[in-house]
């Protein structure tokens, strides 16, 4: 035992470094070399594979917050448009208002005659541009949850390739290993 180099019966002990006279020498025996390969080779694709995953899940999410995005912005382009229809609807009373009293005001009634007709095509013309913009709130609206439907769905695509990317590393990892482990070869038949 004395003329060895390191310990024969303990060939996986965590001291490495035996003494051979005066020098240090460092002997790590095949099979362990081997075991650590696969295991930083296997921590690897585990790695990579994780990455993938936590990438998947952070698509997803930002897919899901562009999505409440694009809601809240058709939602707010749709209270625009009925603000102005609001709008519209008291300019119309203003001036179905003041065309009464100027209707009054001369004598006559303030809802007939030329204040009568002034009003009544003030109300078609009002009614047409509410009508409208009751329609662009509405387009608004279904733009914005359409949007955000697209947005989601492209999130979960990436998502689906971020899951094949970590099946891609573990499968490659798999390959690796079978193609590097040592061939069986089957025991050699006895004639006789």
């Amino acid at each position: 035992m004395r003329g060895k180099a390191y310990n024969e019966w303990d060939m996986y002990s965590l001291e490495a470094f035996k003494p051979v006279g005066k020098k240090m020498s460092l002997h790590i025996p095949v099979p362990v070399l081997i075991g650590i390969g696969v295991a930083l080779a296997a921590a690897s694709a585990g790695m990579a594979a994780a990455s993938s995953v936590g990438a998947a899940k952070q698509q997803k999410r930002q897919a899901r917050v562009q999505a409440l995005q694009a809601d809240v912005q058709g939602e707010r382009q749709a209270l625009q448009y009925e603000q102005e229809a609001n709008l519209k609807l008291r300019q119309l009373q203003q001036i179905n208002g003041a065309a009464a009293a100027r209707g009054f005001a001369g004598g006559v009634s303030g809802f007939q005659g030329s204040a009568g007709l002034t009003q009544s095509i003030s109300e078609k013309m009002a009614g047409q541009d509410i009508a409208s913009l009751q329609a662009a709130a509405t387009t608004s609206r279904t733009f914005g949850e359409i949007q955000g439907a697209m947005l989601i769905d492209a999130g979960n695509l990436a998502a689906m390739g971020h899951y094949a990317d970590a099946a891609s590393s573990m499968m490659a990892f798999g390959s690796n290993l079978a193609s590097s482990a040592p061939v069986l070869k089957s025991s050699p038949k006895v004639t006789k």
